[in-house]
């Protein structure tokens, strides 16, 4: 009778210490960063919208570019970007009026089926973006397509690390 005991109680130990060392390796696994799902997310940028993309972003010097297409045959005229970070829980808004291109292109203007970088000021955000962190903001684009002036809006998100 105690010998069933004896061999239950070491079993339980046995195993018991199993687990105890594979909490530990987890633990140090998580500590050292190789469990952070920062590091397996890659950076992009997407816009709702079948006729303007976003090709690319980076955050360098707390300035995003965007790498904007625009496959439309009209042009569009850019009436501000809002980029926005949702960790803040205030409403925390860059808003460009008169968004000047970076490839030559007229100020505020995306050319019909024109490629172009836009560099987008965010150091008025609350919370300060950290070198080496990764990042999700959000972009709302506000515009005017050719010649008629209504406005229209463009939505979507970016994901990036922060480079110094």
């Amino acid at each position: 009778m105690y010998k069933k005991g004896q061999a239950a109680l070491e079993f339980l130990t046995t195993y018991g210490w199993a687990f105890l060392v594979i909490l530990v390796m987890i633990g140090a696994l998580a500590y050292f960063g190789v469990l952070n799902p920062e590091n397996f997310v890659s950076d992009s940028c997407s816009l709702g919208g079948a006729h303007y993309r976003c090709e690319e972003a980076n955050i360098v010097n707390n300035v995003v570019t965007l790498r904007l297409v625009n496959s439309q045959t009209d042009p569009i005229n850019f009436v501000s970007i809002n980029i926005t970070d949702p960790r803040d829980a205030a409403v925390n808004t860059v808003n460009i009026l008169g968004v000047a291109l970076t490839d030559g292109g007229a100020d505020g203007v995306l050319a019909a089926t024109a490629t172009e970088n836009i560099g987008v000021s965010i150091a008025g955000f609350v919370t300060p973006l950290t070198i080496g962190d990764k990042v999700r903001l959000d972009i709302d684009i506000l515009y005017t397509k050719g010649a008629t002036g209504l406005q229209q809006r463009i939505d979507g998100s970016i994901t990036a690390t922060v480079q110094g």
